[in-house]
């Protein structure tokens, strides 16, 4: 009965021994593993961020036609050429190219592997001239485009006046009656496409009542609610029992629109 004991407890140990020494083998398996992954993961790290098959040898930068981007890729490439493609974070060039240049409204960067950054730039497109310093050319979100240069056919934005506070190139103008004013025109862009040309001026002096000069009418348009008034004005403008040169103004501030007539 002994001898039986001492035979059980010997395989038991082992057992035991066998299997803590497979434990350790399969450990320094894993341990190995790991040492050869890291190692492998720096070598391909060191060669991508290191080799000069990546540095950037060139921009491709698609942009608007007729747009002169020339000073400005300048300065990209003065940048980003000669720097290790994944050392760009693209987002960030993507905020640093908006930022550094207002005028521009959206910015794409991707990778062009193995060595040219690929940049699609659109701008921002001029909607309305603000009558003070000179002429105030803004796009829909009141972005300063340009100040004191032709602004050909825009709609022109009068009441306003800046005296000190003269808004700079790039700056955003955030006068709450601008932003209604900017909400007209696009309504009408929308609304009444084949008549924008014929908008002669929006004033917007009475914050309360925004008056719009359209095809020689005066059209009190009130403090909101355009979309519903510019489907009003666009059904009187098209009736053909109605003469615009009779018309004195056109008042949509109420329920009925209100037609004085000269």
């Amino acid at each position: 009965m002994a001898r039986r004991r001492t035979s059980r407890k010997r395989k038991r140990v082992a057992a035991f021994l066998s299997g803590k020494a497979f434990s350790v083998k399969l450990a320094l398996i894993f341990l190995v593993c790991a040492v050869v992954s890291a190692a492998l993961v720096f070598s391909f790290r060191c060669f991508f961020l290191n080799s000069p098959l990546f540095t950037i040898k060139g921009l491709v930068i698609n942009r608007d036609r007729g747009y002169a981007f020339r000073e400005g890729e300048k300065k990209l490439k003065k940048i980003y050429v000669g720097r290790n493609i994944f050392t760009v974070d693209l987002r960030q060039a993507q905020r640093f190219i908006k930022n550094e240049f207002p005028e521009i409204e959206k910015a794409e960067v991707r990778r062009n592997l193995p060595d040219r950054m690929e940049i699609d730039i659109i701008r921002r497109k001029p909607v309305a001239v603000i009558d003070a310093g000179g002429g105030i050319a803004i796009d829909r979100e009141g972005v300063v485009l340009s100040i004191g240069k032709s602004t050909g056919s825009l709609v022109k934005i009068k009441g306003i006046s800046f005296f000190l506070n003269m808004p700079s190139k790039g700056g955003r103008i955030r006068d709450r009656s601008v932003a209604r004013a900017l909400a007209l025109v696009a309504g009408i862009s929308k609304r009444m496409h084949e008549n924008k040309k014929d908008i002669e001026y929006i004033d917007i002096s009475d914050r309360n009542n925004i008056l719009l000069g359209i095809c020689g009418v005066t059209v009190k348009m009130g403090g909101g609610d355009f979309p519903g008034k510019i489907n009003i004005l666009k059904e009187i403008l098209e009736d053909p029992d109605i003469k615009t040169e009779d018309i004195n103004y056109i008042d949509l501030r109420f329920e009925d629109a209100v037609i004085s007539l000269k």
